[in-house]
């Protein structure tokens, strides 16, 4: 049993964060995959991500054909000790090719967050990796999404912004061709799913994409600005979208020079939704049924999880849970880890000191250091009429 193919990276493309960072792509090439995958798109997804990538970043991609956890250890290996370089992986597999407890263990104790794109949840293999990588490393500046625009000539008007490098990203969810028309620009990626070009230009407004996929196929494409060698990042955009006659474009740009993302907790937003608090094992309780606990009838304060569950009548020992703090932010709830306590979301360990962000549907699977006590706590929202998802 082996690695199929190792190939390092250095990433000298677009955009800088001003600091270095490890990235190792890690594809399942086991024959269950041929199920999940049967286009072979997670080959290009990798391509996608790593053009998504700051030009100080390096990357590896690693494929392998044995177990998940023997492949992920052989990484962990090749990890030096006291490195202070933020390294993430990036694991895209199916059901039988999972992370254990144990592997995510070692992974939360070298600081390496593993991202998980299991491909029997997803089949979107591209969707996923685009927002995966947006939503934890890198947004675009400004995107449009079709409206199942497949065939003919797309116009792009680009809004004013200040830049010296753009670059234009093509998703498919289906194969098929694009072209760039008029404006000055090179092909980066030229794949079946992934279209990459680099303008030459940056005073550009206005270019077209000429596509021909199947019908039915969804298109997005992402532009990336960037200014003195930092991500120029939007805030506040609606997608566009992009229907069969015109474009409907509505941006709310700014030009903010990030050197690092990172997540903003807003003080100034009410608590919106509700939790709902699986116990899955328990010290104090037999069998305890999931609970609920309405968020919006608590003031715009942090609140912890100690204080949540007792409040819900949940009894069980949870040892260090007032240090695991919930703070309201603008789009659901931010989750700080200031406790020993063993947290993941997806997979992806929440160290101590760290914090992530829950949205509709979102969860995260906590577990006392003694392994005693277990909950899921799954972040709810109202629907439009006021019903509870």
């Amino acid at each position: 049993m082996k690695f199929l193919l190792m190939i390092v990276f250095v990433i000298g493309m677009f955009g800088s964060t001003g600091e270095c960072r490890d990235f190792i792509f890690m594809l399942n090439d086991t024959p269950s995959m041929n199920r999940s995958d049967p286009s072979n798109a997670a080959h290009e997804s990798v391509l996608w991500g790593m053009q998504n990538m700051s030009e100080e970043d390096k990357a590896e991609f690693v494929t392998f054909n044995d177990d998940v956890n023997m492949a992920l250890h052989r990484v962990f290996d090749t990890i030096p000790s006291g490195s202070d370089v933020e390294r993430n992986i990036i694991l895209i597999t199916d059901n039988a090719n999972l992370a254990n407890a144990n592997t995510i263990k070692r992974a939360q104790f070298l600081h390496v967050p593993i991202h998980v794109l299991n491909l029997d949840e997803n089949r979107d293999v591209m969707t996923t990796m685009r927002t995966l990588m947006q939503k934890n490393f890198r947004p675009s500046s400004f995107n449009m999404l079709t409206n199942k625009f497949n065939r003919g000539v797309m116009p792009v008007d680009l809004p004013d912004i200040e830049a010296d490098r753009l670059k234009v990203m093509l998703i498919s969810s289906s194969p098929g061709d694009a072209t760039l028309l008029n404006a000055e620009h090179r092909t980066v990626v030229d794949g079946r799913f992934v279209k990459v070009y680099e303008l030459e230009r940056t005073d550009v407004k206005h270019f077209d994409l000429k596509v021909d996929y199947p019908l039915g196929t969804g298109l997005t494409v992402d532009v990336i600005a960037d200014l003195n060698g930092q991500a120029v990042e939007a805030i506040g955009y609606a997608p566009w979208l992009i229907g069969s006659a015109a474009i409907a474009f509505l941006i709310l740009l700014s030009i903010p020079l990030i050197k690092k993302r990172s997540t903003k907790v807003a003080t100034d937003v009410s608590y919106r939704g509700k939790l709902l608090i699986s116990l899955t094992k328990s010290s104090g309780e037999y069998d305890p049924a999931p609970r609920e606990f309405n968020l919006f009838r608590s003031p715009a304060v942090e609140l912890n999880l100690r204080d949540i569950l007792s409040k819900c009548n949940i009894l069980s020992k949870f040892d260090d849970a007032e240090s695991i703090l919930i703070i309201p932010d603008s789009r659901g709830i931010t989750l700080k880890n200031n406790s020993s306590c063993t947290m993941t979301k997806s997979n992806v360990p929440i160290e101590r000191g760290g914090r992530v962000e829950l949205w509709y549907n979102d969860a995260v699977n906590i577990s006392t250091e003694d392994d005693t006590s277990e909950l899921i706590l799954t972040y709810k929202s109202l629907k439009s009429n006021g019903a509870w998802d």
